[in-house]
């Protein structure tokens, strides 16, 4: 047991925790929209990153940075998140495409391939958006 909150200690670990759970998301919507509907590569990935997006950012600031700031700062946050998954959007169908062609015919190694990428490079981003916010400690009343 000690062991599992040391672990759960780790901003890293827990950002694996929450990328793996979001990873189960986001290939689950591509693998359907490849397989099931037969959506081209590009679109498929633009469909599963906006909807593992959609839950990231509550798994993101309360458990994998536990960040629980103020509303002001969550509005700061959710622009920075917003900002960083819109990015992503912008460049993951690409990189995806791109790594499925070359890895062709193994499609799924592909999309796997551009997630990892996508994951490290997320990571150091959201550690800065996540940040706890530095506030002055307010002197006791009475005390100069």
């Amino acid at each position: 047991m000690t062991s599992i909150r040391h672990l759960l200690s780790s901003k890293f670990f827990r950002y694996l925790i929450s990328g793996s759970i979001l990873f189960v998301i986001d290939v689950t919507v591509f693998l359907i929209c490849r397989k099931a509907f037969e959506i081209e590569v590009f679109w498929s990935e633009l469909f599963a990153r906006t909807a593992g997006a959609s839950v990231g950012f509550v798994l993101h600031k309360f458990f994998t940075f536990t960040n629980t700031s103020s509303a002001m700062d969550g509005k700061k946050q959710g622009a920075g998140y917003l900002a960083t998954v819109g990015c992503n959007l912008a460049f993951a169908p690409f990189l995806v495409s791109w790594l499925v062609g070359v890895v062709h015919p193994y499609e799924l190694m592909g999309k796997i391939m551009g997630s990892v990428l996508l994951a490290f490079e997320t990571f150091i981003i959201y550690r800065y958006i996540f940040r706890e916010s530095k506030t002055p400690a307010l002197q006791s009343v009475g005390q100069s």
